[in-house]
C-alpha cells in the first residue's frame, strides 16, 4: 500500500468492491471540496484505505464465525452483479405469449416472401473500412445488393426502393472512416429502427474464417424476453428469409446480452451426436438500440414506438 501522505492512490490487492454508505459519501464529498489538490488526494486515499480496512475486518469476523458455527449458520454472501440486481421489466413476455404477433408489417415475411434488401451508406463514405463492412454485409444477408446513395435523402431512398420492389433498406452511417450506426427501414409501412454500431471485426480480420455460400442461413434470436425485444428480433430477423436452406449449414445468431445485441455468422458441422464444430464466417459486430419509429423514415412527423433518450439512466433495468 502506498503512503497516503504522498497523495497517491491506494493499491487494491484484490477485486473486492468497496461498499459506499451515506456517511462515507459525505466524507468523500467534503474531500472533493478541498482546493489543494495534494491534500485532496491524500484525504481521499486515507478514506478509501480506512473503508477497506473496515471491510477486511468484517470479512475476517464472518470467516471466523463460519468456521465456528458452520456454513448453515453463516452462509457465504453471493456477489452482487448487474444481472442479480436486475429490476423487473413490466414489458416482459409471458410464457403463453411466446408466439405473439406484435405487428402485421411482417406478414408477407412469415408467409415465405424472400426479403429484398438494399444496403447503402452515407452520401460520401470516407475510408475503405466503411465499404469493406458493407461488402461483408452483402454476403451475410441473402438477396442483398448495394445501391449507391448519391445525393438522395433517406426518405427519397426509401421511396425509390419501394418503387423497385425492395422490402428493406439498410443504411450504414459513418463518423469519419468508421461505421458508427445502422438504420433498418422496413418497406413500405415501416418500422424504422436505429442502432448504434460497435465492435466491428471484418471478415478478413477473423483468423481461419470461412466463406459464406448462397444458401439462406438459419436465424437464431436469443434472450429477447420483452415485447420490445421481440420487436427488435422481428426487425433484424426480417432481413433474412423465413425458410432457411439447411444444406449450407449456416446460422445467424442474434444474441441479446444486457441490451447489447451481438450479431454472429457461423457454419456448423456435427462432429458427433452431441458435439458441433463452428467456423466463423464473419463479420461480427454489436448493436445498441436507440429508437424505433412507426412507419418508414420520417425525420419530421415520425412517431416513436420506443426512444432510448426517454428512458433515463437506469443501469439495472434492461429493455430487451
Amino acid at each position: 500500500m502506498e503512503r497516503a501522505s504522498k497523495g497517491k492512490g491506494v493499491k487494491r490487492t484484490n477485486k473486492t468492491p468497496l461498499i459506499f454508505t451515506a456517511e462515507y459519501a459525505d466524507k468523500m464529498e467534503k474531500a472533493r471540496s478541498l482546493k489543494n489538490s495534494v491534500r485532496r488526494s491524500a484525504v481521499r486515499a486515507n478514506l478509501v484505505a480506512e473503508k477497506k480496512k473496515e471491510q477486511q475486518k468484517a470479512r475476517r469476523t464472518r470467516n471466523q464465525l463460519r468456521e465456528k458455527l458452520g456454513e448453515e449458520e453463516v452462509p457465504k454472501e453471493l456477489p452482487k452483479t448487474i444481472d442479480d440486481m436486475r429490476v423487473a421489466n413490466d414489458d416482459a413476455v409471458l410464457s403463453d405469449e411466446e408466439d405473439i404477433v406484435l405487428q402485421d408489417e411482417y406478414e408477407d415475411h412469415r408467409e415465405g416472401k424472400v426479403p429484398v434488401v438494399w444496403v447503402t451508406t452515407s452520401p460520401r463514405p470516407k475510408g475503405r473500412r466503411v465499404l469493406s463492412f458493407v461488402e461483408d454485409l452483402l454476403t451475410m444477408i441473402p438477396a442483398a445488393k448495394y445501391v449507391k446513395r448519391g445525393k438522395r435523402t433517406i426518405t427519397a431512398m426509401c421511396e425509390y426502393a419501394t418503387e423497385q420492389g425492395a422490402t428493406d433498406v439498410v443504411v450504414v452511417h459513418a463518423d469519419g472512416a468508421d461505421p458508427t450506426g445502422i438504420m433498418v427501414c422496413h418497406l413500405p409501412t415501416g418500422p424504422t429502427a436505429w442502432f448504434k454500431l460497435d465492435g466491428i471485426v471484418l471478415r478478413k480480420r477473423i483468423k481461419n474464417h470461412g466463406w459464406p455460400t448462397v444458401h439462406p442461413p438459419e436465424v437464431i434470436a436469443k434472450n429477447f424476453t420483452t415485447h420490445l425485444g421481440k420487436r427488435v428480433a422481428q426487425i433484424l430477423g426480417g432481413l433474412f428469409p423465413a425458410q432457411p436452406d439447411v444444406t449450407g449449414r449456416q446460422v445467424i445468431s442474434i444474441n441479446n446480452k444486457r441490451d447489447f445485441i451481438f450479431m454472429r455468422f457461423h457454419r456448423y458441422e456435427f462432429a458427433s451426436d452431441e458435439a458441433v464444430n463452428l467456423q466463423e464466417l464473419g463479420p461480427k459486430f454489436s448493436l445498441k438500440l436507440r429508437y424505433i419509429v412507426r412507419g418508414s423514415f420520417d425525420p419530421v412527423g415520425g412517431e416513436y414506438e420506443w426512444n432510448a433518450d426517454q428512458q433515463g439512466e437506469q443501469r439495472r433495468r434492461f429493455h430487451l
